[in-house]
Protein backbone atom coordinates (compact mmCIF):
# COMPACT_ATOMS: atom_id res chain seq x y z
CA UNK A 1 0.00 0.00 0.00
CA UNK A 2 1.42 3.56 -0.85
CA UNK A 3 0.05 7.09 0.62
CA UNK A 4 1.14 10.29 -0.31
CA UNK A 5 1.78 13.00 2.66
CA UNK A 6 1.62 16.63 1.76
CA UNK A 7 2.77 18.87 4.17
CA UNK A 8 1.29 22.24 5.26
CA UNK A 9 2.52 23.35 8.38
CA UNK A 10 2.26 25.82 10.99
CA UNK A 11 4.76 25.51 14.58
CA UNK A 12 2.81 24.88 17.64
CA UNK A 13 -0.80 24.17 16.33
CA UNK A 14 -2.64 22.33 18.83
CA UNK A 15 -6.42 21.53 20.35
CA UNK A 16 -9.24 24.40 19.08
CA UNK A 17 -6.48 25.92 16.67
CA UNK A 18 -5.67 22.61 14.82
CA UNK A 19 -9.74 22.36 14.75
CA UNK A 20 -9.65 25.89 12.51
CA UNK A 21 -6.45 24.79 10.48
CA UNK A 22 -8.43 21.80 9.00
CA UNK A 23 -11.36 23.32 8.55
CA UNK A 24 -9.59 26.06 6.52
CA UNK A 25 -7.85 22.92 4.56
CA UNK A 26 -10.73 20.72 4.19
CA UNK A 27 -13.76 23.08 4.08
CA UNK A 28 -17.29 21.71 4.82
CA UNK A 29 -15.50 18.12 5.13
CA UNK A 30 -14.35 18.89 8.65
CA UNK A 31 -17.16 20.53 10.95
CA UNK A 32 -15.18 20.97 13.72
CA UNK A 33 -15.58 24.49 14.45
CA UNK A 34 -19.14 25.07 15.06
CA UNK A 35 -19.93 26.42 18.18
CA UNK A 36 -15.87 27.80 18.31
CA UNK A 37 -15.48 31.44 18.79
CA UNK A 38 -12.48 32.81 16.60
CA UNK A 39 -11.14 36.04 18.83
CA UNK A 40 -13.29 39.04 17.50
CA UNK A 41 -10.67 41.36 17.13
CA UNK A 42 -9.74 39.90 13.47
CA UNK A 43 -12.70 39.16 12.13
CA UNK A 44 -12.77 39.31 8.63
CA UNK A 45 -16.24 39.82 7.60
CA UNK A 46 -17.81 43.25 8.63
CA UNK A 47 -19.99 45.05 6.87
CA UNK A 48 -18.33 48.86 7.53
CA UNK A 49 -14.54 49.01 8.46
CA UNK A 50 -14.93 51.56 11.62
CA UNK A 51 -12.46 52.24 14.50
CA UNK A 52 -14.04 49.64 17.50
CA UNK A 53 -12.93 48.57 20.79
CA UNK A 54 -13.74 44.99 22.23
CA UNK A 55 -15.27 44.45 25.77
CA UNK A 56 -13.71 40.91 25.95
CA UNK A 57 -10.12 42.11 24.81
CA UNK A 58 -10.99 45.53 27.41
CA UNK A 59 -11.12 43.30 29.90
CA UNK A 60 -7.81 41.18 29.25
CA UNK A 61 -5.67 44.26 28.81
CA UNK A 62 -6.64 45.40 32.53
CA UNK A 63 -5.86 42.02 33.75
CA UNK A 64 -2.86 42.34 32.23
CA UNK A 65 -1.99 45.45 33.52
CA UNK A 66 -3.22 44.75 36.53
CA UNK A 67 -1.00 41.80 37.05
CA UNK A 68 2.11 43.28 35.87
CA UNK A 69 2.16 46.16 37.50
CA UNK A 70 2.56 48.20 34.02
CA UNK A 71 1.54 51.23 34.05
CA UNK A 72 2.07 53.55 30.86
CA UNK A 73 4.47 53.46 27.69
CA UNK A 74 4.79 53.10 24.15
CA UNK A 75 2.34 50.21 22.96
CA UNK A 76 2.76 48.41 19.23
CA UNK A 77 -0.30 46.85 17.72
CA UNK A 78 0.32 45.73 14.66
CA UNK A 79 -2.07 43.14 12.30
CA UNK A 80 -4.93 44.11 14.04
CA UNK A 81 -7.20 45.47 11.43
CA UNK A 82 -9.39 47.97 12.90
CA UNK A 83 -9.66 46.94 16.48
CA UNK A 84 -8.52 50.18 18.80
CA UNK A 85 -9.20 48.13 22.05
CA UNK A 86 -5.08 48.89 23.10
CA UNK A 87 -6.68 52.63 23.26
CA UNK A 88 -8.74 51.99 25.61
CA UNK A 89 -7.02 50.47 28.46
CA UNK A 90 -3.61 51.87 27.76
CA UNK A 91 -5.18 56.13 27.64
CA UNK A 92 -1.94 56.97 29.12
CA UNK A 93 0.46 55.71 26.47
CA UNK A 94 1.24 56.03 22.78
CA UNK A 95 -0.63 53.58 21.02
CA UNK A 96 1.21 52.25 17.42
CA UNK A 97 -1.47 50.59 14.79
CA UNK A 98 0.07 48.99 11.60
CA UNK A 99 -1.61 47.18 9.23
CA UNK A 100 -1.81 46.55 5.78
CA UNK A 101 -5.30 46.77 5.44
CA UNK A 102 -5.07 50.04 4.34
CA UNK A 103 -9.43 50.56 4.76
CA UNK A 104 -8.87 49.58 7.98
CA UNK A 105 -6.12 51.81 8.83
CA UNK A 106 -7.71 54.46 7.02
CA UNK A 107 -10.77 54.19 9.09
CA UNK A 108 -8.35 54.28 12.46
CA UNK A 109 -6.40 57.87 11.24
CA UNK A 110 -9.97 59.21 10.52
CA UNK A 111 -10.88 58.33 14.29
CA UNK A 112 -7.55 59.90 15.22
CA UNK A 113 -5.82 56.87 16.12
CA UNK A 114 -2.17 56.45 15.28
CA UNK A 115 -2.31 54.00 12.03
CA UNK A 116 0.37 53.13 9.75
CA UNK A 117 -0.80 51.45 5.95
CA UNK A 118 2.59 48.90 6.02
CA UNK A 119 4.02 45.51 5.91
CA UNK A 120 4.68 44.90 9.60
CA UNK A 121 7.51 42.50 8.80
CA UNK A 122 9.86 45.86 7.52
CA UNK A 123 7.69 48.39 9.56
CA UNK A 124 9.96 50.40 12.67
CA UNK A 125 7.88 51.62 15.12
CA UNK A 126 10.61 52.43 16.95
CA UNK A 127 11.48 51.11 21.04
CA UNK A 128 7.97 49.72 22.32
CA UNK A 129 7.10 48.31 26.15
CA UNK A 130 4.47 46.40 24.85
CA UNK A 131 3.52 44.16 21.64
CA UNK A 132 0.00 42.95 20.98
CA UNK A 133 0.13 39.80 18.69
CA UNK A 134 -3.31 38.00 17.86
CA UNK A 135 -3.69 35.98 14.89
CA UNK A 136 -0.82 37.54 12.79
CA UNK A 137 -0.26 35.85 9.67
CA UNK A 138 3.10 36.56 10.21
CA UNK A 139 6.46 35.70 12.45
CA UNK A 140 6.15 37.51 15.46
CA UNK A 141 10.35 37.85 14.70
CA UNK A 142 10.29 41.48 13.51
CA UNK A 143 7.78 43.37 15.65
CA UNK A 144 9.24 41.30 18.66
CA UNK A 145 12.43 42.45 17.91
CA UNK A 146 11.16 45.96 18.70
CA UNK A 147 10.75 45.21 22.29
CA UNK A 148 11.89 47.03 25.05
CA UNK A 149 14.53 44.87 28.17
CA UNK A 150 11.90 44.34 30.61
CA UNK A 151 9.01 44.96 27.94
CA UNK A 152 6.08 42.68 27.10
CA UNK A 153 4.48 40.71 24.15
CA UNK A 154 1.23 39.58 24.50
CA UNK A 155 0.05 37.24 22.00
CA UNK A 156 -1.88 34.01 21.06
CA UNK A 157 -1.47 30.52 19.59
CA UNK A 158 -3.65 30.77 16.69
CA UNK A 159 -1.13 30.79 13.91
CA UNK A 160 1.65 29.38 16.08
CA UNK A 161 2.85 32.67 17.42
CA UNK A 162 3.23 31.61 20.99
CA UNK A 163 5.05 28.75 20.03
CA UNK A 164 7.25 31.09 18.26
CA UNK A 165 7.77 33.51 21.10
CA UNK A 166 8.65 30.00 23.58
CA UNK A 167 11.74 29.40 20.78
CA UNK A 168 13.04 33.08 21.27
CA UNK A 169 15.78 32.61 24.12
CA UNK A 170 15.62 36.55 24.42
CA UNK A 171 11.84 36.15 26.00
CA UNK A 172 10.76 34.18 29.56
CA UNK A 173 6.91 33.27 29.56
CA UNK A 174 5.54 34.74 32.73
CA UNK A 175 1.77 34.33 32.90
CA UNK A 176 -1.81 33.64 30.87
CA UNK A 177 -4.57 35.43 30.63
CA UNK A 178 -7.95 33.42 30.50
CA UNK A 179 -11.34 32.54 31.31
CA UNK A 180 -11.94 31.10 34.68
CA UNK A 181 -15.40 31.38 35.96
CA UNK A 182 -16.43 33.97 34.14
CA UNK A 183 -13.10 36.34 34.67
CA UNK A 184 -10.27 37.05 33.53
CA UNK A 185 -7.15 35.30 35.70
CA UNK A 186 -3.67 35.69 35.30
CA UNK A 187 -2.23 32.15 35.09
CA UNK A 188 1.10 31.11 35.95
CA UNK A 189 1.11 27.77 37.34
CA UNK A 190 2.91 24.97 35.20
CA UNK A 191 4.07 27.00 32.67
CA UNK A 192 6.71 24.42 31.21
CA UNK A 193 3.69 22.29 30.57
CA UNK A 194 1.88 24.33 27.55
CA UNK A 195 4.37 22.98 25.26
CA UNK A 196 4.87 19.29 26.55
CA UNK A 197 2.68 16.38 25.16
CA UNK A 198 0.46 14.16 27.06
CA UNK A 199 2.63 11.13 27.46
CA UNK A 200 0.18 8.28 29.80
CA UNK A 201 -2.94 6.54 28.60
CA UNK A 202 -4.63 8.37 31.63
CA UNK A 203 -3.71 11.51 29.64
CA UNK A 204 -4.59 10.56 26.59
CA UNK A 205 -8.31 8.95 28.15
CA UNK A 206 -8.94 12.38 29.10
CA UNK A 207 -8.03 13.93 26.25
CA UNK A 208 -10.39 15.19 22.94
CA UNK A 209 -8.62 11.92 21.32
CA UNK A 210 -10.06 9.71 23.52
CA UNK A 211 -13.18 10.13 21.44
CA UNK A 212 -11.77 10.07 18.07
CA UNK A 213 -8.97 7.13 18.58
CA UNK A 214 -11.34 4.13 18.43
CA UNK A 215 -12.91 5.37 15.11
CA UNK A 216 -9.42 5.75 13.59
CA UNK A 217 -8.02 2.61 14.99
CA UNK A 218 -10.81 0.51 13.69
CA UNK A 219 -11.12 1.76 10.15
CA UNK A 220 -7.32 1.66 9.53
CA UNK A 221 -7.59 -2.11 11.15
CA UNK A 222 -10.23 -2.87 8.63
CA UNK A 223 -8.27 -1.37 5.81
CA UNK A 224 -4.98 -3.17 6.60
CA UNK A 225 -6.64 -6.43 7.74
CA UNK A 226 -5.22 -6.85 10.91
CA UNK A 227 -4.99 -5.64 14.61
CA UNK A 228 -2.77 -2.71 15.21
CA UNK A 229 -0.28 -3.74 18.17
CA UNK A 230 -0.28 -2.16 21.30
CA UNK A 231 -1.90 -2.94 24.61
CA UNK A 232 -3.33 0.40 25.44
CA UNK A 233 -5.30 2.78 23.68
CA UNK A 234 -2.26 5.13 23.67
CA UNK A 235 0.25 2.25 21.81
CA UNK A 236 -2.31 1.59 19.38
CA UNK A 237 -2.76 5.07 17.96
CA UNK A 238 0.79 5.75 18.23
CA UNK A 239 1.41 3.05 16.06
CA UNK A 240 -1.57 3.78 13.36
CA UNK A 241 0.31 7.48 13.03
CA UNK A 242 3.80 5.35 12.33
CA UNK A 243 2.03 3.06 10.07
CA UNK A 244 0.38 6.20 8.18
CA UNK A 245 4.08 7.82 7.65
CA UNK A 246 5.31 4.46 7.20
CA UNK A 247 2.79 4.35 3.79
CA UNK A 248 1.01 1.48 4.96
CA UNK A 249 -2.31 2.90 5.01
CA UNK A 250 -3.92 3.93 1.28
CA UNK A 251 -4.84 7.68 0.52
CA UNK A 252 -3.43 11.10 -0.32
CA UNK A 253 -2.46 12.66 3.26
CA UNK A 254 -1.58 15.99 4.04
CA UNK A 255 0.90 17.41 6.80
CA UNK A 256 -1.09 19.69 8.62
CA UNK A 257 1.45 21.08 11.88
CA UNK A 258 1.98 17.71 12.53
CA UNK A 259 -1.37 15.82 11.83
CA UNK A 260 -2.65 13.95 9.38
CA UNK A 261 -5.81 14.22 7.39
CA UNK A 262 -6.52 11.80 4.36
CA UNK A 263 -8.13 14.16 1.48
CA UNK A 264 -9.96 11.47 -0.07
CA UNK A 265 -12.69 10.88 3.52
CA UNK A 266 -11.29 13.75 6.00
CA UNK A 267 -10.25 10.62 8.27
CA UNK A 268 -8.31 13.15 11.05
CA UNK A 269 -5.28 11.61 12.60
CA UNK A 270 -4.48 13.84 15.59
CA UNK A 271 -0.41 13.13 15.53
CA UNK A 272 0.00 15.94 17.75
CA UNK A 273 -0.96 15.55 21.15
CA UNK A 274 -2.40 17.70 23.33
CA UNK A 275 -0.20 19.46 25.52
CA UNK A 276 -0.21 18.69 29.58
CA UNK A 277 -1.33 22.02 30.08
CA UNK A 278 -4.80 22.92 28.03
CA UNK A 279 -4.44 25.77 26.24
CA UNK A 280 -6.96 27.16 23.72
CA UNK A 281 -6.84 29.93 21.15
CA UNK A 282 -8.40 32.72 23.29
CA UNK A 283 -6.06 32.36 25.92
CA UNK A 284 -3.05 35.45 25.91
CA UNK A 285 0.34 34.72 26.27
CA UNK A 286 2.33 37.09 28.35
CA UNK A 287 5.85 37.01 27.26
CA UNK A 288 8.47 39.71 28.87
CA UNK A 289 12.00 40.47 27.34
CA UNK A 290 14.66 39.61 29.44
CA UNK A 291 17.29 42.52 30.64
CA UNK A 292 20.29 42.52 28.43
CA UNK A 293 22.60 41.32 30.85
CA UNK A 294 20.85 38.26 31.32
CA UNK A 295 20.62 37.66 27.54
CA UNK A 296 24.20 38.26 27.37
CA UNK A 297 25.00 36.21 30.10
CA UNK A 298 23.03 33.15 29.50
CA UNK A 299 22.89 33.46 25.23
Amino acid sequence: MNATIYKKRRPGITGTALFVLLSEALGDKVGLMKGSEVPRSIRLEQESVEAKSYPDLVEKYKTFKDSVGFDAGVIYHPCGAADVSPSEVFSGSRVIYADIDDMAMDALRKAGFEAHTEDVTRFDPGSIDVLILLNPQIPPDVPASHVNSGGYVLCNEYHGTASAMHSNSDFELIGLIRSEQSKYVFDTEQLQNCWKEIDTEEEFQASYLNTMAPNVIGRIEQEIGAKIPGERMLDQYKNAIQMIRDGKVTGTWQDISGNLVRSEDALAVFAAFPRKKDIDTNDYFVFRKKSDTLTQRTG
